[in-house]
């Protein structure tokens, strides 16, 4: 399995891939944004899950993790303004690719 290397904390996407060997009997857990978006690993996979939560529950987390990383409201603000343009319609999209959706409360 080939996947696309991230650093999260910058945020960026880094230069080639990260090769995972797995033998047929190893169990592989993907997870992130871009997990259902992989066709890869759609394709191999035998669960797919897509998560799902309140909109108010994901900023509640969103803006617990960029605080944490330093960002001050404002600037949590623009950038969860700019996952709202470029990522959640992915989002979105990738549950299409799911076998069974998982509805969280909060």
């Amino acid at each position: 399995v080939t996947a696309p290397a991230y650093e999260p904390r910058e945020r960026r996407s880094l230069p080639g891939a990260i090769r995972l060997d797995c033998a047929s009997a190893d169990v592989l857990i993907v997870e992130g944004v871009p997990a259902l978006a992989i066709p890869e690993l759609a394709a191999r996979a035998r669960h797919r899950l897509f998560v799902a939560c309140p909109e108010t529950a994901r900023r509640t987390r969103f803006d617990a993790l960029y605080a944490a990383r330093g960002f001050d409201a404002k600037m949590r603000e623009v950038l969860y303004d700019r996952r709202q343009t470029d990522e959640t319609p992915a989002i979105a999209a990738s549950a299409a690719n799911a076998t069974e959706r998982v509805e969280l409360e909060g």
